[in-house]
């Protein structure tokens, strides 16, 4: 028999006195080979089982114990992925300080760049449409020869053709 055994054994059923005989053969000789369980027996006899051997045993009332295992039983027959949404949702009730300004910050990140988007790409068109109209009253004003070329010319034939 191992430690583990031995040991959980030690503290619940042969503490109560309700170990089998086979069991409780097992255990007489594993205690003879393991110093560890022969000291958690002696500690277990001079603390728990000494102390409460004078002591009456007393039986719950019919009514009490049938409750008892009526509610062990509604425990056990639960559905595990009902239990697993209960559990959620108790975590998600449960207020903690760190999620919820993560949550927050995560929300006003999303929103100013929502906000930004839209103001970024209105500028980008006014931008544009300022340098065009800059550049058409370059050309239109005359003060950079475009509007005086026709009079001028280059004094070339081919220039007289086209222009």
């Amino acid at each position: 028999m191992k430690c583990e055994r031995a040991k959980e054994l030690l503290m619940t059923d042969y503490a109560d006195g309700e170990l089998g005989k086979t069991y409780e053969k097992d255990i007489r000789q594993h205690i003879r080979n393991c110093k560890g369980c022969e000291e958690l027996e002696k500690a277990l006899k001079k603390t728990i089982i000494e102390p409460l051997k004078d002591s009456s045993r007393h039986t719950p009332p019919a009514y009490l114990w049938n409750n008892i295992k009526e509610s062990i039983n509604v425990k056990q027959a639960k559905n595990p992925i009902e239990d697993m949404i209960v559990n959620l949702g108790m975590l998600l009730r449960k207020r903690k300080p760190a999620f919820a300004f993560a949550t927050a910050a995560a929300i006003l990140l999303v929103v100013a760049t929502l906000i930004q988007i839209p103001m970024s790409r209105e500028k980008a068109v006014n931008s544009y449409l300022n340098e065009q109209g800059e550049f058409l009253n370059y050309l239109g004003n005359g003060e950079n020869g475009y509007a005086e070329f026709n009079s001028e010319g280059l004094g070339t034939g081919i220039e007289e053709i086209f222009l």
